[in-house]
């Protein structure tokens, strides 16, 4: 979950890019911090960049109580854009 310290810095958007959810290498509609529907794993993107896949060495789902779990075990990942930059100029 992103964390702030003062929050005269961030204020609430509604935007149909906070409500989709992308797959694992679609484009980043945004530049901003993407979560993990599943799991919770956050990750900064840029725009028109892939999203990472899930894989050892980026993001793999993992169990509570058996650590990582098997690509059969694991639902599929889900990238939601939760915090973008918006510039004045936007």
């Amino acid at each position: 979950m992103p964390i702030f310290n003062d929050k005269q810095y961030f204020e609430r958007e509604e935007d149909i890019d906070f409500l989709i959810t992308l797959s694992p290498h679609d484009e980043a509609p945004r530049s901003g911090i993407y979560r993990c529907e599943h799991c919770g794993y956050e990750i900064v993107s840029v725009k028109g960049r892939k999203l990472p896949p899930q894989s050892p060495s980026v993001h793999e789902h993992k169990s509570p109580h058996r650590g990582l779990m098997s690509a059969t075990q694991a639902p599929p990942i889900e990238w939601r854009l939760v915090a973008i930059a918006k510039h004045l100029d936007d």
